[in-house]
């Protein structure tokens, strides 16, 4: 059964085995699915290997995964510590269409800011090739930002006090993937929307860390407009990851 009628592009999607995946739905085969079920058009992927430590194969991995379809989407993992590497990777999966940014990027998990001299290079690269950036958010976040003002960046897991610490960073989208807990009063939609406006709000489910019901479940129970919806499930992603229609 599809759930919601409403069209969703979802940005944050992890394509591999993980160790901390509570279901393990990590196949083609069971993203293919979710995204029949819930009505996605597109889903973006990034690596679960490389998250775990193995960048280049984490890469490849992901782009031999997106020729199964031509819904699913990808994001170029970067790894601060071997700046070299992921500067090839960068080239070569930065001029392949189906990769539409790079991510996910994480300073908190290499506890190394993202205004770090070893991230220089690689954000300078992912602005050429003209790659929004998803990210963790740190203290970074928004001095990246200013110093970047033509970058697109997209916080992962924000809640209303990321939107109020980077509001006024206006190259700063902001998606609710597993913020918090399961309950929508937890990163506060309304007033998410209300400060930042709902064209800068983005879907993502974390899947398959978590079931995209989940996800869908905080804006379904929410107070939103569906003009409001349609922009946070569907025409954001398309705004901010423009390659996705290319």
């Amino acid at each position: 059964m599809m759930v919601t009628s409403q069209k969703k592009i979802d940005i944050h999607y992890h394509y591999g085995d993980i160790s901390c995946c509570i279901i393990p739905r990590t196949t083609v085969k069971a993203i293919i699915e979710d995204m029949n079920r819930f009505n996605y058009e597109y889903c973006i992927l990034s690596s679960a290997r490389s998250i775990e430590g193995d960048n280049v194969k984490g890469n490849k991995e992901v782009a031999e995964a997106l020729k199964a379809d031509p819904r699913l989407k990808g994001l170029v993992y970067l790894d601060p510590f071997h700046v070299e590497q992921s500067l090839k990777d960068l080239v070569k999966y930065g001029g392949d269409p189906a990769f539409v940014g790079v991510g996910e990027v994480r300073p908190d998990y290499h506890r190394l800011p993202l205004d770090s001299p070893r991230y220089e290079p690689l954000i300078e690269k992912a602005l050429d090739l003209d790659l929004p950036i998803l990210t963790h958010t740190d203290e970074s976040t928004g001095k990246v930002a200013r110093k970047y003002p033509s970058l697109k960046l997209v916080t992962a897991h924000a809640n209303i006090h990321i939107v109020r610490l980077y509001k006024d960073a206006l190259n700063i989208c902001f998606c609710t993937t597993a913020s918090s807990s399961a309950w929508v009063q937890d990163i506060h939609l309304e007033e998410m929307v209300e400060e930042a406006g709902a064209g800068r709000i983005l879907y993502g489910s974390d899947g398959p860390l978590h079931n995209p019901a989940w996800e869908i479940g905080k804006f379904e129970s929410a107070n939103l407009s569906e003009a409001d919806k349609r922009l946070i499930y569907y025409e954001n992603a398309i705004k901010t990851f423009p390659r996705i229609k290319q």
